[in-house]
């Protein structure tokens, strides 16, 4: 399925776009009458997560999205504990019109080809606390900082030292996800694959996470 940006420099959806038969709809500033016909054809239109109630009913197979990771400019400004979203509880709570919901996980929407030299290396794992109405929220496990970005494997192994401590005593309520199985293995082996496989993990995990909660509310 193809997707289409609508935004204020295009005109409608190009044809060739239309001419694949099945696509979907990431609208990405105002919503119009334009963009309420367009969404009629396409199988799924994208909308921010803040959008009026009452414009929300006029579109087709709505999908919220929001970019709820509150990134920080250096990796030591991470605060022990951020929250995420709750989208995930409410996001069925409209009648009719969606029928979905999505994130940019823990990375946020802005892209980088390319990271900085890590001076301090964090592991964002999340989790859901049914204590707070179910609303997610992200750890951020922060390793120790000596100035240089030196030895990003041995600062791996110390911020995962502490998400370790948090799984053994399960003060956090983490879902017990193949992802989080994969970090355990690497604290056991004591080895560092890399900062974009520590991300590719958290990914999962966040991923699996909301998997697990949205399975437990189907058969509740």
């Amino acid at each position: 399925m193809q997707q289409s940006l609508l935004h204020d420099s295009i005109d409608g959806v190009p044809s060739e776009i239309k001419a694949l038969g099945e696509y979907a709809l990431f609208v990405t500033r105002g919503i119009d009458q334009q963009v309420i016909q367009e969404s009629k054809e396409a199988v799924l239109t994208f909308v921010n997560h803040d959008i009026a109630p009452n414009v929300l009913r006029l579109l087709h197979n709505v999908v919220l999205c929001g970019d709820f990771f509150r990134s920080q400019l250096r990796n030591a400004d991470y605060p022990e504990e951020s929250s995420f979203s709750a989208l995930h509880t409410y996001y069925n709570g409209y009648q009719n019109s969606v029928v979905g919901f999505s994130d940019y996980t823990i990375t946020g929407q802005d892209f980088s080809e390319s990271g900085g030299p890590a001076y301090v290396v964090t592991i964002h794992i999340s989790y859901i606390d049914p204590k707070r109405f179910n609303e997610m929220f992200i750890r951020h496990y922060l390793s120790y900082e000596d100035g240089t970005p030196a030895q990003p494997g041995a600062k791996f192994l110390s911020a995962l030292q502490l998400l370790i401590k948090d799984i053994e005593s399960r003060s956090v309520p983490f879902v017990d996800t193949t992802a989080l199985s994969e970090l355990v293995a690497l604290s056991t082996k004591q080895h560092f694959p890399g900062l974009g496989q520590v991300k590719k993990i958290c990914i999962k995990h966040h991923i699996e996470t909301l998997v697990d909660y949205l399975n437990n509310q189907e058969g509740s």
